[in-house]
C-alpha cells in the first residue's frame, strides 16, 4: 500500500512541477530559439492588421491599419517589406485622415516611410537587431517570459515587456506572441496606463517558400520626401 501511495505522490509532484519547469525558460533561451527559427524559412508572406485607440486631452482617436508582410533570408541577412494602408478617425465620426506606411529592410539599412495627407517622411536607420520584436526596447523595458500558449493551433512563446520608467500617457506593458516554428510575432498587444489594450497587431495567413524577388527589398526615397537619417546622428 505504501508503495502505491508513494508512486501516486511522485506522479502528482511531476505534474505540478512540469509547468514550473517550462515557465523557467529565460529570455536568453527564448531569443536564441526565435533567432534559430527565423533562419529556417527562405521566404515568407503574411497579412498584417493593427487596431489602435488613443486618448489625448479628452479626444479619442482610432487608427486602423491593414496590409502585407514579405520577408526573405538571403546571404545571412533578413530582408523584409511591409506595406500598410492607414485610416485615422476621431470618435463621434469627426475628422478622418488616410495614408500609408511602408517599412523596408535591405539587411543593412531599414527605412520607414509615412505618407499622410501628401506629406512624406522617411526615417533611415541601421537594420541590425530587427530579428526580435522587442529588441529596440530592451534598454527601456524589462522583459519576462510568460507560460507558452497556442494561437490558431500553433505553439507560441509569450514575452512581456514593462517599462522601467512609468509614464502617465505611455504604455503600461506590451505582450508579444511569437510562433515557435517561424520566430514571427503573430500577435502583439500594447496596454495603456489604464491596463486596458490600446493597440493590437495580428499577423495571419502566413505562407513560406513563396516566390519573391530581392528587388522587393530595395527602397527608393519618394520625390519630395523629408528624410531623417538616424545613421548619421553625431556625425558632421
Amino acid at each position: 500500500m505504501h508503495k502505491y501511495k508513494t508512486g501516486w505522490m511522485l506522479a502528482t509532484l511531476a505534474m505540478v512541477m512540469a509547468p514550473l519547469a517550462a515557465f523557467g525558460a529565460t529570455i536568453e533561451d527564448v531569443e536564441k530559439q526565435v533567432r534559430e527559427a527565423r533562419k529556417k524559412f527562405d521566404t515568407l508572406t503574411a497579412k498584417v492588421e493593427q487596431h489602435t485607440t488613443t486618448k489625448q486631452m479628452g479626444a479619442e482617436m482610432t487608427i486602423t491599419a491593414k496590409g502585407t508582410l514579405e520577408a526573405m533570408n538571403k546571404d545571412d541577412k533578413e530582408l523584409s517589406r511591409m506595406e500598410m494602408s492607414m485610416k485615422m478617425e476621431m470618435a463621434g465620426g469627426g475628422h478622418q485622415m488616410e495614408g500609408k506606411m511602408v517599412t523596408v529592410s535591405d539587411g543593412v539599412y531599414a527605412y520607414a516611410l509615412n505618407d499622410m495627407m501628401g506629406m512624406k517622411n522617411v526615417v533611415k536607420q541601421k537594420a541590425e537587431n530587427t530579428d526580435l520584436p522587442w529588441q529596440p526596447m530592451k534598454e527601456q523595458y524589462d522583459l519576462k517570459v510568460l507560460p507558452d500558449e497556442k494561437l490558431d493551433g500553433q505553439d507560441v512563446f509569450v514575452v512581456e515587456a514593462t517599462p522601467k520608467q512609468k509614464e502617465a500617457e505611455g504604455p503600461s506593458r506590451m505582450v508579444f506572441y511569437v510562433r515557435k516554428d517561424l520566430g514571427v510575432a503573430v500577435k502583439t498587444v500594447v496596454y495603456g496606463a489604464d491596463k486596458e489594450p490600446m493597440s493590437t497587431t495580428t499577423v495571419s495567413d502566413i505562407k513560406t517558400g513563396v516566390e519573391l524577388s530581392p528587388e522587393r527589398f530595395k527602397f527608393e526615397v519618394p520625390e519630395g520626401a523629408q528624410v531623417m537619417d538616424m545613421t548619421a546622428q553625431g556625425q558632421e
